[in-house]
């Protein structure tokens, strides 16, 4: 459940953060930003509808000696017919999560972030659809910190 809640966190603050983000492309259309958990809801990646998005998915964790992490790909997609501003508006969008996240730090109070974080853009686009993902990690809940920090199980 611990990853389900990490993403739901993740969600929200993206939600918050980025409610006003519109993007408009080289033909002039705007569209404002979606975000999913996990996939996204009823329309397949590539309609034009679905875009921009960004679709949050824990991929996995790792329970050590001292601290448990879990891990989310953030997925960003742009649609352009110009490639550059397509790249751009991507780049842009990643760093605008990027900084949200670096400025954030810890997650309703339960999920401190694990530094580094990555990103990257996907070299091989699928015209004229742009995506790139930022993959970030944060310290869950570790069986020794039932005690320490019973408001991770809140």
């Amino acid at each position: 459940m611990t990853p389900a809640l990490l993403a739901e966190e993740l969600k929200k603050l993206l939600d918050s953060e980025l409610k006003e983000y519109t993007y408009t492309d080289s033909a002039g259309d705007t569209r404002a930003l979606t975000i999913y958990k996990y996939y996204i809801d009823d329309k397949q990646p590539g309609e034009k509808e679905s875009v921009p998005y960004i679709v949050i998915r824990p991929v996995s964790g790792e329970d050590g000696v001292e601290d448990s992490t879990a891990k989310c790909i953030i997925v960003a997609c742009i649609r352009d017919e110009s490639g550059e501003e397509a790249y751009l508006g991507l780049v842009n969008l990643l760093e605008r999560v990027r900084q949200i996240i670096l400025s954030t730090g810890t997650l309703g109070k339960k999920f401190p972030l694990k530094k580094p974080i990555k990103w990257g853009v996907d070299n091989e686009p699928n015209k004229p659809y742009y995506s790139g993902f930022i993959e970030v990690n944060y310290y869950v809940g570790h069986l020794d910190d039932i005690k320490r920090m019973p408001f991770l199980y809140e």
